[in-house]
């Protein structure tokens, strides 16, 4: 942000008042009598011309935009809408209190795949990031594939296997592929290990 340098001049700012303001304050006394009981119609401008440097506006665009408030609701359950700063900071504050969460583990494939027999992991936390994995010797050609945007999945898949469908929960993570149960990282006798952000 930028500190605003007046010229100080007594132009930074601009006063307006309503168009019957003479005659609905006639005299001194009337004036000062709607000044005192905090009744006086007026407006304040900010006056660029009166400032050699102008300071950063304190303004929704520049205090907290729609897009920082839609991506903290999401990472750090920013529930209040419309998001104030001191909401956004609140639930950063309580994220950041809770510290970061991961689990390790390892689950040996049953063989099974397809929609009807999803693979899952359950945590005690909401994951946001899975790093799932077969055996050494799982594939001669394996590679990296995304298999979700939201929040992210990296599974290290069977060459070609592009019908992975991954879906998020609390404190939940499935997927399955329509292939085989190799593309679904569920072949029978197979280790899986995996690694979750939290």
């Amino acid at each position: 942000m930028i500190d605003g340098v007046p010229y100080a001049t007594g132009r930074g700012y601009l006063l307006k008042a309503i168009s019957t303001f003479l005659a609905s304050y006639p005299t001194y006394s009337d004036f000062v009598s709607a000044l005192v009981a905090g009744t006086l119609p007026i407006d304040i401008s900010f006056n660029s011309a009166g400032w050699s440097t102008q300071p950063t506006p304190l303004n929704k665009a520049n205090l907290l935009d729609d897009t920082v408030a839609a991506a903290l609701k999401t990472l750090a359950g920013l529930s209040s809408d419309p998001a104030t700063p001191n909401a956004a900071l609140s639930a950063l504050a309580t994220a950041v209190a809770g510290g970061a969460k991961i689990a390790t583990g390892s689950y040996t494939g049953n063989g099974l795949y397809g929609s009807s027999h999803p693979c899952s992991l359950t945590f005690n936390f909401v994951p946001k990031a899975i790093f799932l994995h077969g055996p050494a010797n799982y594939n001669n050609s394996a590679r990296i594939f995304e298999a979700a945007l939201k929040p992210f999945a990296i599974m290290e898949m069977d060459n070609g296997a592009e019908n992975q469908v991954t879906t998020w929960g609390t404190n939940r993570i499935s997927w399955y592929a329509t292939s085989n149960d190799y593309d679904q990282l569920n072949h029978s006798g197979y280790s899986y290990s995996y690694t979750v952000l939290g």
